[in-house]
């Protein structure tokens, strides 16, 4: 199993889940699945017209 995305190697932490349970977690996804995952849905934001309005008021990348 590779690294998950939520994995935060600085804290130990989860950033996903309040309680690190990795095995058998459904929010498991690698860095390469979650980019993937974002990208579809800035496509998806683009299409509706509303991508630019999202990327200011959430502020992401």
């Amino acid at each position: 199993m590779g690294k998950c995305f939520a994995d935060n190697l600085e804290t130990g932490k989860c950033d996903a889940l309040k309680v690190k349970e990795c095995d058998g977690c459904s929010f498991y996804k690698t860095e390469q699945q979650i980019t993937k995952e974002r990208c579809k849905a800035d496509e998806r934001l683009k299409k509706l017209g509303i991508y630019e309005d999202c990327k200011t008021k959430y502020k992401t990348k």
